[in-house]
């Protein structure tokens, strides 16, 4: 029973040794973001939640710049935090538009915001890097495009909006992720998700493969279906 009581207060200690070392390990973080990025200011906020709970691996900040979950984690021994794509947010969205408007026909449109910023399984190096080295190399093109025209018939087919995709992907050679919602003229700003005519869901493996590319229709008589399924 002595020997049992020893183990477990062994156990114990080494326990309490890894959490402390842990803390000090991640109370590091939050200095190292303070010295990388010193005109904001950061202060430890918990730990995020996983599906099983709270993710000790990682940290939250608290920026007094930015209002969002930031995130800050060590992979493959480097520091990382999701925090750069908050400062460059307004960035990330001038390169959606730069790529995609005028690439698939419409009267008018709107490009939907880029999750970027709140995906927290997004991370990069803790550096300073301009807006230019970031969407270069950190730039995720996901995002939600509406498309309005004035007619139905003017909505393109499948097979050509596939044309255009290629033709982006070949002059824009980028893994894009887009749901492209096209609705007639008439349909009110923020309720094209609601009320729409068909919606092309596109997604790249890579800057050249399509890997599903799916189509749904908002009349209940015309069936979704995958039209490329790689």
């Amino acid at each position: 029973m002595k020997t049992l009581k020893a183990t477990t207060l062994v156990i114990a200690a080494l326990a309490a040794g890894f959490l402390l070392s842990s803390c000090n390990s991640q109370k590091k973080w939050v200095d190292k973001m303070q010295t990388t990025f010193p005109d904001d200011t950061f202060t430890y906020d918990g730990h995020p939640f996983a599906a099983t709970g709270k993710d000790k691996s990682k940290i939250l900040v608290k920026s007094e710049l930015y209002t969002g979950q930031i995130v800050v984690c060590e992979e493959d021994g480097e520091l990382k935090s999701n925090y750069l794509a908050y400062v460059y947010k307004d960035f990330c969205t001038a390169e959606l538009e730069r790529v995609l408007v005028g690439r698939f026909p419409c009267d008018k449109y709107v490009i939907g915001q880029s999750d970027q910023y709140l995906n927290t399984q997004l991370v990069y190096p803790v550096k300073n890097m301009n807006a230019k080295e970031f969407v270069e190399n950190y730039m995720d093109y996901d995002t939600a495009l509406y498309l309005y025209v004035d007619g139905k018939e003017n909505i393109p087919s499948e097979q050509e909006v596939e044309q255009y995709l290629m033709d982006l992907a070949a002059d824009e050679p980028h893994a894009y992720d887009l749901l492209i919602t096209y609705c007639d003229s008439s349909t009110l700003d923020g309720k094209a998700a609601d009320v729409y005519t068909v919606q092309y869901m596109i997604d790249m493996s890579d800057e050249k493969t399509i890997k599903q590319f799916y189509v749904t229709f908002s009349d209940p008589s015309k069936d979704s279906y995958l039209y490329i399924n790689n």
